[in-house]
């Protein structure tokens, strides 16, 4: 149902290994079968004797140095589920009833685009993302594929900066068919890390 797209560049598995045992653990509640695919781009793969540890499948494919966007763009292409999710190689999900919640709100629903507020973690704090900005961001959001690619809606592969927000805000121009996923909770924490793939330093 699902395409969990993460780009990868050269972070060690230790900082990757949150996100990855997040999405193991919500298997715990909803045994739907996700599609998680790595991009990485012109970097080191993470260890396959890990990502084989995992109850679910992960497929990695490795791009010459091009960028984060150019690593989303491929996800997007190479998707086979009716929905895509794109996540940070060092994100994760705060719980295990994160994933069952947009799965559930996704059978349900005829929207292009839906999204639940989430958090924000940089150096040792954890906040929520302030209201009006929740949408300039690309995380805790799940696109429609078939929307995405009607609309010839990609990432700008110029940009090495902000390429989540004028995305979001090209889908914003497409479709007004956008839908809020209400938790009771904020589902995803988006780590704001210097030197990642998806910060400037790291392009």
């Amino acid at each position: 149902m699902i395409d969990i797209i993460i780009p990868h560049y050269n972070e060690p598995w230790y900082i990757c290994k949150k996100l990855f045992l997040s999405l193991e653990m919500q298997r715990i509640v909803n045994w739907n079968e996700i599609k998680v695919t790595v991009i990485n781009d012109g970097g080191n793969s993470l260890p396959e004797e890990e990502l084989l540890k995992l109850s679910y499948p992960v497929i990695q494919l490795s791009i010459p140095k091009s960028g984060v966007s150019k690593a989303r763009n491929v996800g997007i292409d190479c998707g086979t589920e009716p929905w895509i999710m794109f996540c940070d190689c060092d994100d994760s999900f705060t719980n295990i009833y994160a994933l069952d919640e947009i799965l559930s709100t996704l059978r349900r629903s005829k929207a292009d685009v839906l999204w639940a507020k989430c958090l924000t973690e940089f150096g040792r704090m954890v906040v929520p993302i302030a209201d009006d900005k929740q949408f300039i961001f690309i995380h805790a959001k799940v696109y429609r594929r078939q929307f995405l690619i009607d609309e010839n809606l990609r990432f700008n592969e110029g940009m090495v900066y902000s390429e989540d927000t004028l995305f979001n805000d090209q889908v914003t121009q497409a479709t007004d068919n956008i839908q809020e996923i209400r938790c009771s909770y904020q589902p995803y924490v988006w780590i704001r890390r210097g030197g990642s793939v998806t910060t400037k330093e790291g392009q």
